[in-house]
């Protein structure tokens, strides 16, 4: 593993920090904990989605103002790949957590650094959690993983996701390919209940394979030659990005594996 080296900076106009390895340089901002960019040291080229809006402390912003409604904060604080955790979308009726859960507008905090590992945390006090993120780089990869601390005595569910959103300049003039395992991919439907009632043994029914087919790919938009390849992956699903303008590719291979608990 690359030795690293954490300093302070600032990105979109918010506090983040600069990790640096022998290869690759990351932005990972401290408010949300949003991996905002990834790429060759000294190079300008990163893949990952940027806002055009400008950022913002996600406590300071009104619900109903310029950021929108309920996902005011989130969109203050949102660039790059992000993670959402305890909920996936707005709050449950009745609660008031913010959209995607706490870690996506909690400040997080530096609660580990050696010489060739960084631990990143953020207290969720509305859920009761904790979540951790651990940073390595060896040359050009990034190993980055995701935990969830549970500190209380009962097994509980816990909404996850993690976005990785992909962005200007990196897919302009791209191509993108995408493969769906539909024996094993889901998407709910608008309905929590009805999603918590269905039968999760054959995931696929009829509503969530199309749902999901339809969402999945690139759109053509003005000024860019994108083509969006969909298809049903019987074996390993696998998503290929290549930007032939800037000589650069990224694969995704993501073969199903059994579930497993994350534990900090």
């Amino acid at each position: 593993m690359d030795l690293l080296t954490l300093t302070s900076t600032t990105w979109r106009g918010v506090a983040a920090w600069r990790v640096v390895g022998r290869t690759l340089e990351l932005i990972i901002t401290e408010v949300g904990g949003h991996l905002a960019a990834i790429r060759l040291i000294g190079e300008e080229i990163n893949p990952l989605w940027q806002p055009t809006w400008h950022a913002a402390d996600p406590n300071t912003v009104p619900v109903g103002g310029y950021y929108g409604g309920v996902e005011a904060g989130l969109l203050a604080a949102i660039v790059g790949h992000n993670v959402c955790i305890d909920r996936f979308g707005p709050a449950h009726v009745g609660e008031q957590r913010p959209v995607h859960g706490e870690p996506g507008v909690g400040r997080w905090q530096v609660s580990k650094q050696t010489a060739e590992l960084l631990e990143f945390t953020v207290a969720m006090p509305l859920a009761g959690l904790s979540a951790r993120k651990r940073v390595q780089l060896d040359g050009n990869r990034l190993l980055l993983t995701h935990a969830v601390h549970n500190p209380g005595t009962e097994r509980r569910e816990i909404e996850w996701c993690e976005h990785i959103n992909l962005g200007q300049p990196f897919i302009d003039f791209a191509t993108c390919e995408a493969g769906v395992d539909t024996r094993t991919a889901a998407t709910f439907p608008a309905d929590p209940v009805a999603w918590r009632n269905a039968d999760h043994r054959n995931p696929c029914y009829s509503h969530a394979r199309s749902a999901y087919l339809r969402g999945c790919g690139c759109w053509p938009r003005q000024n860019s030659d994108v083509v969006s390849h969909q298809s049903n992956a019987q074996a390993s699903p696998q998503l290929q990005l290549e930007n032939q303008r800037f000589s650069v590719a990224n694969d995704l291979d993501a073969a199903p594996q059994p579930p497993r608990h994350a534990v900090v």
